[in-house]
């Protein structure tokens, strides 16, 4: 897949303009090392954008810093459900979840990624194919183990047999992210979603909104104020254990 990934979001009135490549914060970032509630995104409708890197935010004082661990998962039996990002590529992920999420005054910092390997006793063979209510505990009995609750953990696998781009699974505290959905194209800010649930973050059906069920992500990107409000009250103490409910 090509290290070239972007995402174009439309310019929202409201919002700055930020440049991709002027907003990396990762530069510092070390090489990756060896290492009950689930919402799912991402349904047939999704569609990819050609790249671009206008991006709007908003800048806001008094941003909150929010420790993220990514892990790249590597699957002994089912080599083809395992992450293929470069290091490169996760970045960019949180360049674009950054862009988006600093309307609200918060901003997702990695402090490691890693590579996680899954044995065949975990995750035997086949267990790619499970559809999303039966795939759901497999996942969470191979979700990373939590040892600082006042870190996020992100788990990035290929791609969903059913179709889904995104899974937040409050009971682990872990934000599951795809790198395809159904149509093969990568959608970054979905990340952006499934870390909206973490926070605190329940599905709006309105428009344009970042916490949209389905539809183009391209144009999910917005939050409201009371959204904005829950996010950061969440973000200082924790990823959410469970989705609330709508």
């Amino acid at each position: 897949m090509s290290t070239d990934l972007h995402l174009r979001l439309p310019v929202v009135a409201s919002l700055f303009l930020f440049i991709l490549s002027g907003c990396s914060g990762f530069q510092d970032f070390q090489p990756r090392q060896e290492g009950q509630v689930y919402e799912q995104e991402g349904g047939e409708d999704l569609g990819g954008e050609p790249p671009g890197v206008e991006i709007p935010i908003e800048e806001i004082p008094g941003m909150i810093a929010v420790k993220v661990q990514v892990y790249l998962y590597e699957f002994e039996a089912a080599p083809s459900f395992g992450a293929t990002f470069s290091d490169q590529q996760v970045l960019e992920a949180f360049d674009v979840t950054n862009a988006i999420w600093q309307q609200a005054g918060i901003k997702f910092e990695i402090t490691d990624i890693q590579t996680k390997y899954v044995t065949a006793q975990e995750f035997p063979a086949g267990s790619e194919l499970l559809g999303s209510q039966e795939i759901k505990p497999v996942l969470a009995r191979i979700a990373p183990p939590t040892t600082d609750s006042l870190t996020w953990k992100v788990a990035i696998i290929r791609k969903f047999n059913f179709g889904a781009a995104g899974l937040y699974m409050g009971g682990v505290g872990t934000a599951y992210y795809t790198e395809l959905n159904r149509q093969n194209e990568t959608h970054y800010n979905i990340l952006a979603h499934e870390l909206g649930h973490s926070l605190g973050l329940g599905h709006e059906e309105i428009s344009g909104n970042l916490m949209g069920p389905s539809g183009d992500p391209s144009q999910a990107i917005q939050l409201s104020e009371q959204q904005i409000a829950t996010a950061r009250a969440q973000a200082l103490i924790g990823p959410m254990s469970s989705v609330p409910p709508k």
